[in-house]
């Protein structure tokens, strides 16, 4: 087993080299850390890709069918946040997911999407702003639930529409 994850990870490092179409951020990879790693992927797309059409945020477990994608893609508008809406979610405050009133003050998360969504490129730096330069409206901590997070309370900030 330590053999073929030192070889993944060997051919991790060559795939890198050679093509320069990998990043890699300094936290483990577990569920507690998806919004560190949603939040990291927007500053990255912010300060390197200004240019991009869009950002597409999808769940590790999913299979995109590229054309399809792509078709999608080209027929959206760059003026909002795409994906499946979630709406009138309520904020848990008693499970294993729990988040605290003093993190997070509603009862209800913002509309936001879940598993697959489209950014658009010129969304991520408005983004990325809303999490470092908010003080005003009061700081929010990095959530447990990346899609809320991300697609809903940093996009309400930002004032990114959100659309289906």
């Amino acid at each position: 087993m330590l053999i073929v994850i030192f070889s993944f990870v060997h051919e991790l490092q060559r795939e890198a080299a050679t093509h320069n179409d990998i990043i890699k951020f300094d936290f483990y990879d577990n569920y507690y850390n998806l919004t560190l790693k949603s939040v990291s992927v927007v500053r990255f797309a912010a300060k390197h890709c200004e240019n991009a059409k869009f950002v597409v945020k999808m769940d590790n477990d999913m299979y995109p069918m590229v054309d399809r994608l792509m078709t999608k893609l080209g027929s959206l508008s760059q003026n909002a946040i795409y994906g499946s809406h979630r709406v009138n979610i309520k904020v848990s405050r008693e499970s294993k997911y729990a988040v605290d009133k003093r993190d997070y003050y509603d009862d209800t998360y913002p509309v936001y999407h879940n598993g697959i969504y489209f950014i658009p490129g010129n969304a991520t730096l408005p983004l990325y702003r809303a999490i470092v330069s908010s003080p005003s409206k009061g700081i929010i901590p990095a959530l447990p639930f990346e899609d809320a997070y991300v697609s809903g309370i940093l996009a309400e900030r930002a004032n990114v529409q959100r659309k289906k």
